[in-house]
């Protein structure tokens, strides 16, 4: 319902400028979507080896640069030889998102190293589950030419299921579940008196 109000905030802002300029309101970009972020962490039984980075897991419901699915970029460091080994991967896998609810992932990504090392495989099959409060942002600026906003909510997670890197388990240290909307109104352009 706060969405709702900054919305009409949002066009009431607008409104003069397009009834001024006697045309239409140019074009309106505009993304929306959800995500989690989370946080991973895994020790070899031996203590050499630690690997850690995050995971992203994206649906937008408009057009946007990234697919929907589960990215994950991370290192692993060997402290007994000296080898670090930096990788990233995607993968569409099966998840359902309720921004700021919960979030649930099945999926199997091979994230190819881009230091030369080795390729890293992880499995998942975790819930992120909304907890706490929902913090939320939102700012609105109005140029000459367009006005841009951007509405942002997040709120801390819990993740209950499994993680496995190389086939050992391991945990996510921390979690978020996100939503925003951006976008850009292109404002007419005021006729020219001639």
């Amino acid at each position: 319902m706060r969405n709702i109000g900054l919305f009409a905030v949002l066009l009431l802002a607008i409104a003069p400028a397009a009834a001024a300029a006697q045309s239409q309101i140019g074009p309106i970009s505009l993304v929306s979507g959800g995500a989690v972020h989370a946080n991973f962490d895994q020790t070899s039984p031996d203590g050499c080896e630690h690997t850690f980075g995050e995971i992203l897991i994206l649906q937008s419901y408009t057009k946007f640069y990234l697919d929907n699915g589960v990215y994950i970029t991370g290192l692993r460091d060997n402290s007994c030889t000296g080898d670090t080994n930096a990788f990233s991967g995607y993968s569409r896998g099966t998840f359902t998102l309720a921004p700021l609810l919960l979030a649930h992932s099945t999926v199997h990504v091979v994230a190819d190293s881009y230091s030369g090392g080795v390729p890293v495989t992880f499995d998942l099959d975790l819930w992120f589950l909304g907890t706490g409060k929902i913090t939320r942002d939102h700012d609105v600026y109005r140029g000459d030419a367009d006005v841009t906003f951007d509405f942002k909510s997040q709120r801390d997670a819990t993740s209950k299921g499994k993680i496995t890197i190389d086939g050992r388990s391991a945990s996510i240290t921390s979690a978020t579940l996100m939503n925003e909307t951006n976008g850009t109104i292109t404002l007419p352009t005021p006729a020219n008196p001639s």
